[in-house]
């Protein structure tokens, strides 16, 4: 009974590495707790519906924070390939299974910000918030919005920035 437990448990530790090392599963048995629907295009509700998670195939000993970043870490990989610039996570697999979530999760959202700063991303979905607000509500938006969008990123980015040093120091 034991073994059979320790068995089981290998084998979706194996899925979920592989699911956070490349953003794949090969699951034949429908036995993991994330799956994929293929029929939701990028620019729809991507990020919301094209993995999620099947809650009753979640192993209890795995916590909901956990999950979210398992999850996320193979979403992640996935928009990376969706936008054409794919990328597999470095992490060691030898890690314990809690250092390991906790490595590829980083590592996975430092390559999304990376992504995002090199293409300037994050900057051009904020002119166009910006746009579409002022648009949709008129000259009260337009003066509570005159921001420079570029002082905004690069205060966004120290953010983001001084958040990952510390997430660092505590690994």
């Amino acid at each position: 009974s034991t073994d059979m437990k320790i068995k089981c448990l290998e084998f979706i530790e194996s899925l979920i590495k592989e699911w956070m090392t490349k953003g794949k599963v090969n699951d034949p048995y429908s036995e993991f707790f994330i799956k994929h629907n293929p029929n939701i295009n990028l620019f729809s509700n991507w990020w919301e519906e094209c993995y999620y998670l099947i809650t009753n195939n979640v192993p209890v000993i795995i916590n909901n924070d956990k999950v979210i970043k398992i999850l996320n870490t193979g979403k992640s990989l996935n928009l990376l390939r969706e936008l054409k610039n794919p990328f597999d996570i470095k992490t060691s697999i030898h890690l314990s299974f809690n250092e390991f979530v906790i490595k590829s999760s980083f590592e996975a959202n430092q390559e999304i910000l990376k992504l995002f700063k090199m293409n300037d991303l994050l900057i051009h979905a904020f002119e166009d918030i910006h746009s579409f607000v002022l648009f949709q509500r008129g000259d009260f938006t337009n003066t509570f919005m005159e921001i420079e969008i570029k002082d905004t990123f690069q205060r966004l980015s120290e953010i983001v920035q001084r958040f990952s040093d510390h997430l660092i120091q505590e690994i």
